[in-house]
């Protein structure tokens, strides 16, 4: 049968997870995760599963699962022995592994070219999306105090000329990009977890630190925007500057200002009701539709999140505006038009709009409404014979269903 099938490969791939040859474990685990994920591993064989990932003789030194292809955090909410504390051990390894500060430690004056790639704040984050109350208000403090060293340490290495031939990252950008990914901590764990009755002493920290990525030329208003329940008094310049980003020439701060009005629709600070989420809900709907090719792939991603995480904020106007940019997208992203985006840059809009269009379907449908003729137009256009595979999956998912 199809369980006998099922069950038999479960009990090879958890015992090549336990293979000493290194990438055999690791094709083993990620086939393991893949079939949890999917729910195709029965209850009975989760306690077969959990104890091929935490083999006491595949665990590093912080008693996790090594020789994967997965971030600590994956982990959390993933099956274990019952005798392991998956919380207490991941909260340590957070806690003992410092942040990547230049001056602390550096006896030479090389620099790790590291990318953004910061492991550590990427555990931070990646525990935070997995669940946003997993960081304690005092742990989001304890983060504060080490991004407030951090940027204090190394925020001078943004003022270096740079010398690097074109062809390499510079210092410069090298910073830029550890300090962007530290403003996601700041906008993704830390802010939220704040208020304006916090201390004086971190609400002028944080005042500055804000002030002070943003003199340094950094794109902060996504983080202004997380900030704006702790200085509700900084609202409409904030505003004010993301209309203005969003329709920039250049594509850093558009992005910048799509990415704050995102924060701002799908903070836990504002409901339904809070004319700030109505009013970025209306700066969305003008964006829809007059922003560029090149950027419209990126506003559509938001509609989905909206419709998926908060389909009352899809309001008539916005669905309006969705549905013109639609039918203007059924030509932008034709395969012969040779004036527009590039192949390459097509077929991905075109899965992006085949996403969309489903969940657009679904949400109609299920509402027991009227589906408008472009989405059905969209149907055809996506489940065509002649569509690429990547273009068809998210109606043939959606059909299955």
């Amino acid at each position: 049968s199809d369980l006998d099938i099922q069950e038999g490969i479960v009990d090879v791939l958890c015992n090549q997870a336990l293979s000493d040859i290194i990438d055999e474990r690791r094709w083993a685990i990620s086939s393991l995760i893949t079939l949890l994920k999917f729910k195709l591993i029965n209850k009975h064989q989760i306690e077969k599963v959990s104890k091929a990932l935490w083999s006491k003789k595949y665990t590093d030194k912080d008693d996790f699962p090594k020789g994967t292809d997965y971030y600590k955090f994956a982990f959390l909410n993933l099956p274990h022995p019952q005798e392991v504390d998956v919380i207490q051990l991941f909260k340590s390894h957070v806690k003992r592994t410092p942040f990547p500060i230049q001056k602390k430690g550096q006896k030479t004056k090389s620099v790790d070219i590291l990318g953004g790639r910061i492991p550590i704040v990427h555990e931070i984050l990646g525990a935070n999306s997995v669940d946003s109350s997993f960081w304690t208000k005092s742990e989001a403090i304890e983060f504060f105090q080490l991004v407030k060293d951090w940027w204090d340490a190394d925020k001078d290495e943004l003022k270096k000329n740079d010398s690097e031939p074109d062809d390499f990252l510079s210092i410069k950008d090298e910073f830029k990009s550890r300090f962007y990914i530290m403003l996601k901590l700041v906008t993704e764990v830390i802010c939220p977890k704040l208020s304006k009755n916090s201390s004086d002493n971190i609400i002028t920290d944080l005042r500055r630190l804000l002030k002070e990525t943003k003199k340094y030329g950094l794109y902060t208003l996504e983080a202004e925007s997380a900030s704006l329940h702790i200085y509700p008094e900084k609202k409409n310049e904030v505003t004010k500057r993301i209309c203005k980003a969003l329709f920039s020439k250049n594509d850093n701060i558009e992005k910048d200002g799509l990415s704050a009005l995102t924060e701002i629709i799908f903070s836990g600070n504002y409901d339904n009701r809070n004319s700030r989420k109505n009013k970025a809900i209306e700066m969305l709907r003008q964006y829809v539709l007059w922003c560029s090719t090149n950027s419209v792939g990126s506003a559509l991603w938001v509609i989905y999140r909206v419709l998926k995480c908060s389909p009352t904020s899809f309001s008539d106007c916005l669905e309006d505006a969705t549905i013109r940019r639609l039918e203007i997208l059924v030509e932008e992203t034709n395969y012969d038009n040779k004036y527009l985006p590039t192949f390459e840059e097509k077929l991905e809009l075109r899965r992006i709009t085949s996403v969309l269009t489903a969940t657009l379907w679904k949400h109609y449908k299920s509402n027991y409404l009227p589906v408008p003729k472009i989405i059905a137009k969209w149907r055809k256009i996506c489940l065509s014979a002649n569509e690429f595979s990547e273009i068809r999956n998210a109606w043939d998912s959606l059909l299955k269903e």
